[in-house]
């Protein structure tokens, strides 16, 4: 599957950057005790994973609002995605507030679906 620019007229909006991560990543996620990875990985293309690593937000961290087993981004590497969206998009510097927004949230919908759902015992 060969990976080819959008036309010009698209726009980097967030759905357009969702449809672009839906279908050259799936999103897998590891829990360990210090917290959960949200790995993006390739599929039909070699580009590398995007990884985004959450702890468990606590009363002491210092950005509000954050409430009790609430999951907080501390750290990520979009790198990739960030490759592909260019490819598409042409991004210029003031398109980044766009894509980091939005593939944060992807992210923190990845956790919040697994923390949803119960999980079902073995």
């Amino acid at each position: 599957m060969g990976i080819s620019p959008m036309e010009n007229s698209q726009k980097v909006t967030d759905d357009n950057i969702r449809l672009i991560v839906q279908k050259y990543y799936t999103p897998t996620i590891t829990e360990s005790s210090k917290g959960v990875v949200v790995t993006f990985v390739p599929k039909g293309h070699s580009g590398p994973e995007a990884i985004v690593w959450f702890e468990n937000a606590k009363r002491g961290f210092q950005r509000k609002p954050v409430s009790m087993n609430q999951w907080m981004m501390v750290d990520c590497d979009l790198k990739g995605i960030h490759e592909l969206l260019h490819k598409y998009f042409s991004l210029s510097e003031g398109d980044f507030n766009v894509t980091r927004l939005t593939l944060s949230q992807i992210a923190h919908e990845v956790v919040r679906e697994l923390y949803s759902n119960p999980k079902i015992p073995d």
